[in-house]
């Protein structure tokens, strides 16, 4: 081959290099970030079956799903308030503990565990800093479980709870005391 197409050949690959790379490092990071995804995955999955599989100190059953809260427990919405400022909605959901041994709700934080429906169907988040992730009813007893969404009172309409909705009826009172 004369020198000069040969040279011709050469630039374009030089020139088609950055773009091979560029394909070669895309892949590379997609595969990266499938497989920690999947990983990470399986640890919250291990985390939750190695939970429910052993007892803890106290015995308590791992609610983490609707079925598992039906098996166990009666809910109702107890009362619906004012939060702290104009955007927040406190709702107390009653749990009744129907079994001899506590119940630990947990993964309310999870995407879909918990939220707030206004009228118009749009949802609304747990305001994470002000609900706790993880809450024990006692045997054969009622909790008041505190739940603080950030959304407005005036349009709550009802309450998914481990994936089940609850209506809201009952009327909003005043604003939250602070201890």
């Amino acid at each position: 081959m004369p020198a000069k197409p040969m040279a011709m050949v050469l630039c374009a690959m030089i020139a088609l290099m950055p773009l091979a790379c560029r394909k070669a490092a895309e892949k590379t990071t997609e595969k990266i970030v499938k497989e920690g995804k999947e990983a990470v995955g399986g640890i919250s999955e291990g985390i939750e079956k190695g939970r429910k599989s052993s007892a803890g100190q106290d015995g308590a059953i791992i609610i983490s799903t609707d079925a598992e809260l039906a098996q166990n427990a009666k809910v109702t919405v107890f009362a619906l308030r004012q939060g702290e400022g104009d955007k927040e909605a406190v709702v107390e959901m009653a749990v009744e503990n129907q079994k001899d041994v506590p119940l630990r709700l947990t993964d309310l934080h999870k995407t879909g565990g918990c939220a707030l429906i206004d009228k118009d169907g749009f949802s609304s988040p747990l305001n994470e800093r002000a609900t706790d992730p993880e809450m024990t009813v006692l045997p054969k007893a009622k909790q008041k479980v505190v739940l603080h969404f950030k959304a407005s009172v005036s349009t709550a309409a009802t309450v998914l709870f481990y994936g089940k909705k609850y209506p809201i009826e009952t009327p909003a009172s005043g604003p939250t005391s602070k201890p």
